[in-house]
């Protein structure tokens, strides 16, 4: 389970002083919070998710923001929970600018494709998942995401492109899953002969 797929579990968990040191006076946490450099905000920005803190959480990954607009690290932890709480608008925007300064983190390209589709923007989410396919051409998930895209939108005929310039990422078939995605390419391939 990942670092963020773990906090709704954990979501009641939100304690009256945000990003305190327990036992620790106010003054000493304000010193703390200063002396603090963007990665350890999106360190302390992780504990926080893992404790349940969400809120905190998001106020750590913007403080590694504003502490150092360059950390590509710290706009993506913004973007990635942002995002995964539905404040897509905002997650979106974060990626963007994580992409903007690391246009090559090939994970960016996938989180900003699924915040866009969650958003409804089937073609910038079609955009974002070529951007992946092209930097990572073998994630097989990135190609099944944007041939489902394209199917969504009416453009059969290139997802069935898509789906079988990926199908050598599909064999050897090891899983139902890759069976089912197999069947779906076949079944694609059938229905639009008369395309």
């Amino acid at each position: 389970m990942g670092l963020l797929d773990s906090l709704f579990a954990k979501r009641g968990k939100t304690p009256d002083t945000p990003l305190a040191v327990p036992g620790a006076s106010s003054q000493a946490n304000s010193r703390e919070a200063d002396s603090l450099d963007a990665n350890e905000w999106v360190s302390r920005g992780h504990a926080l998710v893992n404790q349940g803190r969400i809120e905190d959480a998001i106020t750590a990954f913007r403080s590694a923001t504003a502490c150092d607009p360059k950390n590509a690290a710290s706009w993506a932890a913004l973007a990635a929970l942002l995002s995964k709480l539905g404040k897509l608008d905002d997650g979106i925007a974060a990626y963007r600018k994580a992409l903007e300064l690391a246009p090559s983190w090939v994970q960016l390209w996938g989180g900003l494709g699924a915040a866009l589709a969650e958003h409804r923007d089937a073609g910038e989410a079609i955009n974002a998942f070529r951007q992946l396919t092209e930097t990572q051409p073998g994630d097989a998930r990135a190609w099944k995401r944007l041939a489902k895209l394209l199917l969504k939108v009416g453009n059969a005929r290139e997802a069935i492109s898509v789906l079988t310039s990926a199908t050598w990422l599909f064999i050897p078939v090891e899983s139902e899953k890759d069976f089912r995605d197999i069947r779906l390419l076949l079944a694609l391939r059938a229905e639009t002969k008369h395309l």
